[in-house]
């Protein structure tokens, strides 16, 4: 099959698939809308703060600061989650590191067995399984670094942005 054939398959059902889809709903015209214009009465006419207006309520309150008893247990999560985090880290990256250097060794101690010509058979598949045990574990420490720096990166700036005890103090903190 050739390329233009290939891309015409592909192209096919998407092509289908937006002209199935229905039409762009428009927006109503606002002169019609209830409460507009067309539809008050005399009396809201004549005397305008009597006019129907939107009901909103009030905004709702920003707090920056936590207040309640919750939050102290909420700090201790967010302290535990934190050093957890930065503990998983560095034990991520000391695996990487540590697994990576024993994929390398056992890489060149197949390639030593290659070059004299004394690798048997089940020493070469005792190497490379090692090989590849060091490689999964060295791709996984690298993973849970990764992942647990995430993690300690996004609960600090939640502590952040809650005032808390992990980050230096913001000028609109409130003192503790």
């Amino acid at each position: 099959m050739s390329l233009r054939n290939l891309a015409a398959v592909a192209l096919v059902p998407l092509l289908a698939c937006a002209f199935a889809q229905p039409g762009l709903v428009h927006a109503p015209d606002p002169a019609t809308a209830y409460g507009a214009k067309a539809h008050r009465t005399a009396f809201e006419e004549a005397q305008p703060q009597h006019a129907a207006s939107p009901m909103v309520g009030p905004a709702p309150k920003s707090d920056d600061t936590p207040t309640d008893v919750a939050s102290a247990d909420a700090q201790r999560t967010r302290t535990g989650v934190f050093w957890g985090g930065i503990g998983a880290t560095g034990l991520g990256g000391l695996m990487f590191a540590a697994f990576g250097i024993a994929g390398r060794v056992t890489q060149g101690q197949l390639s030593n067995g290659y070059d004299d010509g004394s690798l048997r058979r089940d020493r070469e598949d005792q190497l490379r399984g090692r090989g590849k045990a060091f490689n999964v574990v060295a791709a996984t420490g690298a993973g849970l670094a990764v992942v647990a720096g995430v993690v300690s990166a996004i609960v600090y700036g939640i502590d952040f942005r809650q005032c808390g005890t992990l980050s230096k103090r913001r000028k609109d903190c409130s003192a503790k």
